[in-house]
C-alpha cells in the first residue's frame, strides 16, 4: 500500500488514506493496539451502514526506547464524510 495523509485520529489510533499498489483502489488504514474484537465484528457483518474490512495484519517494531511494540493494521473501506457531521437517529439495534 502507498500510505497517504492522515484522515483521522482517535483515542486508540490513527487512520490514514492508502492506495493499493496493484489495483489503485483507495482504502483507509487504521493502526491500533492489537484488539481483535473489532476485527471479529467487522468480519462477521456485512451491512450498508457498517464499513467493510478488506484485510488486516499485525506488525512488530522497536520504538525509540528500544521497547517492542505491536500494532494491528486494518484495511477498511474508505468512507465518505465525517460521521460527527451526519445526523444519525438512535437505533437500539445499530452498531455505532
Amino acid at each position: 500500500y502507498m500510505v497517504k495523509e492522515i484522515i483521522g485520529r482517535g483515542s486508540y489510533g490513527v487512520v490514514r488514506r492508502v492506495i493499493d499498489n496493484e489495483t489503485q483502489i483507495e482504502y483507509a488504514r487504521k493502526e491500533v493496539a492489537p484488539d481483535f474484537l473489532e476485527v471479529d465484528l467487522l468480519s462477521r457483518y456485512q451491512h450498508p451502514h457498517i464499513i467493510s474490512l478488506h484485510h488486516f495484519w499485525l506488525d512488530s517494531a522497536t520504538d525509540l526506547l528500544d521497547q517492542q511494540t505491536t500494532s494491528l493494521y486494518l484495511i477498511l473501506e474508505l468512507g465518505s464524510g465525517d460521521l460527527d457531521q451526519k445526523s444519525i437517529p438512535f437505533c437500539p439495534n445499530y452498531i455505532y
